[in-house]
């Protein structure tokens, strides 16, 4: 009787370790395919921004102003996230889900939504 608990404890074992190697590469696979993801929209966002896009144009006019261009380019960037997060509150929800769509905020400033705010601090320095 014992061998057979153990031949059955050791098989349930058995078929655990392959679930969770199962698990173990799908979520390594996932992984994968995030850090594949963000790598496109960082060469995206070097390639260029869509200036043309209304979120743009309401950043310069709006954003741009409040957190202020000089503290844009000479402020470090945790500084700069802060000061944009505390004004999220009061930005129109479009603008935010416009930023999210475009990897810009995701329950706070993106470091590729902090280039694309320097990038356009510059381009009006410009």
């Amino acid at each position: 009787m014992q061998e057979e608990e153990k031949s059955k404890i050791t098989s349930e074992l058995q078929e655990k370790e392959e679930e969770l190697a199962g698990a173990q590469k799908e979520l390594s696979q996932m992984n994968k395919r995030l850090f594949m993801d963000r790598l496109e929209r960082k060469r995206n966002l070097k390639s260029g921004i869509d200036f043309s896009s209304g979120a743009i144009d309401f950043t310069r006019s709006h954003v741009l102003r409040k957190i202020g261009l000089e503290r844009i380019l000479e402020a470090p960037r945790s500084l700069v996230t802060k000061r944009f997060n505390s004004l999220a509150n009061d930005l129109p929800r479009r603008y935010i889900e416009d930023l999210e769509h475009e990897g810009f905020f995701d329950s706070g400033l993106t470091i590729d939504g902090y280039h694309m705010l320097k990038t356009l601090a510059e381009r009006e320095l410009a």
